[in-house]
């Protein structure tokens, strides 16, 4: 028994349609987080296009969820340790862990927010263009995912 490479499936042109719905599932999700793609590819999971750009931005989005908690927990171990040990000082002001914490907690959430938006608005004109276009770190696990060949 051999093992020969098989070709991988041709695929359509995608359609406007499945153009307008992969696109609205990137700018969607810049307001809805992971809702507006989860739900565009409940009803359009039949389309490998708009399959792979709602799966490829709803694991985009599980990725900033993931990274959004852990600086969360950060945030908060932080500044429970900081009030901990200024607990018996009753006239100090607040820690200073919080001016510390708090503006790199800003900074990571907004700055989270902004990469999200620039990523919805590029990846939104590539898949109306009918692109197959894959964002970095989980191109290929949606590919897969949508039953296309991971290169």
């Amino acid at each position: 028994m051999s093992s020969t490479p098989v070709p991988p499936v041709p695929v359509a042109y995608p359609t406007d349609d499945e153009k307008n719905m992969a696109m609205l599932s990137y700018i969607l999700s810049i307001f809805s987080g992971w809702l507006a793609p989860l739900v565009i590819w409940l009803i359009k999971r039949d389309s490998k296009f708009v399959s792979f750009h709602s799966l490829q931005i709803l694991f985009w989005h599980c990725i900033y969820l993931v990274l959004t908690m852990i600086a969360m927990m950060f945030f908060m171990v932080g500044m429970i340790s900081s009030v901990a040990a200024g607990a018996h000082n009753r006239t100090a002001g607040p820690p200073p862990a919080f001016f510390l914490f708090m503006p790199m907690f800003v900074m990571i959430f907004w700055g989270g927010w902004l990469i999200n938006m620039i990523v919805g608005v590029i990846y939104a004109i590539k898949a109306k263009n009918g692109e197959w276009s894959r964002l970095v770190f989980v191109g290929r696990l949606a590919r897969r995912a949508a039953g296309l060949s991971p290169d």
